[in-house]
């Protein structure tokens, strides 16, 4: 027993000497190798002071004051000088009107009274139609015809004219609508120009409405069909009248809910029909902007004033 008790406490030595710690050196073949040392750390570069920054040279309110008035200061002294008449008093000059009054030419076009295919065809419209600004060429042509037989066989003519010079054109009728109808005419209205939009309308596209009659109130469709896609598009408007309509005078449609007059200032001259063909002599139509007038309202007595101004 106190051999086998001997035997237990040696191997326990033993296996105690095992999980101490060895310290010394590692030797590897030949070679020994040192125990690794950390570098010494290097110390930060000292970087080089900013140069201050500038100094402001004060002036005075009253120099800074004068930039802004019609009294300027002498060079060597910050005390106010005589009054010198600035250079340029365009600060103080009411400008006047900035926009050009509108104007839209009535192009002659021969035949266009006589029960010929088309009253206009499409060399000519492409042609003598003004383009949108930065448009070298229309892009695609989208014709509206008015009510009738007349007006939707001079429709399909063109788009089939159109189509044979290589042009993206496309379709569409007006219906025929009683006065009343405020509903029917809202709806043929953005109907019309959700169309012109899926078939590819853009910004250089033109607009051709064929009228039937040719009274104000198809005058008035053409101008506002023109104005709703992309803040509005090219327009020409072919008729067979013996009559002149004017295009730039006050437009209704025949339910008098669409409006347009070239003459509001608030259009900024901006008119949609660029021309009109018919069989008339040549002519122009224009117009004079009507002055801008700001707007105020009065109170009325239960409102209050805005805290802020717009």
């Amino acid at each position: 027993q106190v051999s086998a008790k001997r035997e237990t406490e040696a191997e326990q030595e033993r296996e105690q000497a095992g999980k101490t710690a060895r310290s010394g050196m590692l030797v590897v073949g030949w070679e020994t190798a040192a125990p690794c040392v950390a570098p010494p750390p290097v110390p930060p570069q000292q970087a080089a002071p900013a140069p201050p920054p500038p100094r402001r040279r004060k002036a005075s309110k009253v120099a800074w004051c004068s930039t802004f008035s019609g009294q300027q200061l002498s060079s060597s002294s910050q005390s106010p000088a005589q009054e010198v008449p600035l250079v340029s008093d365009e600060f103080a000059t009411r400008p006047g009107s900035v926009l050009e009054d509108p104007s839209v030419p009535y192009i002659h076009v021969p035949g266009a009274e006589d029960a010929s295919p088309c009253c206009v065809d499409v060399e000519t419209l492409l042609e003598k139609t003004p383009l949108p600004k930065g448009a070298a060429e229309f892009s695609s042509l989208h014709i509206v015809a008015a009510p009738g037989a007349a007006a939707a066989a001079d429709a399909g003519s063109l788009v089939e004219s159109a189509r044979a010079l290589g042009k993206r054109a496309s379709m569409y009728s007006w219906p025929a609508l009683q006065n009343e109808d405020i509903n029917g005419e809202y709806e043929t209205f953005f109907s019309i120009t959700s169309d012109m939009i899926l078939n590819g309308a853009d910004r250089a596209s033109l607009l051709v409405f064929i009228a039937g009659v040719a009274g104000p109130e198809e005058m008035a469709i053409a101008a506002i069909l023109g104005m709703l896609p992309f803040r509005g598009v090219q327009v020409a408007v072919a008729m067979r009248s013996g009559e002149y309509v004017n295009p730039l005078g006050l437009l209704q449609t025949a339910s008098g809910l669409f409006e347009y007059s070239a003459v509001q200032p608030e259009r900024m001259g901006r008119r949609p029909i660029a021309a009109v063909f018919g069989p008339l002599p040549d002519r122009v139509f224009t117009c004079t902007l009507a002055p801008w007038q700001p707007l105020k309202p009065v109170a009325l007595a239960e409102e209050k004033p805005a805290p802020f101004k717009i």
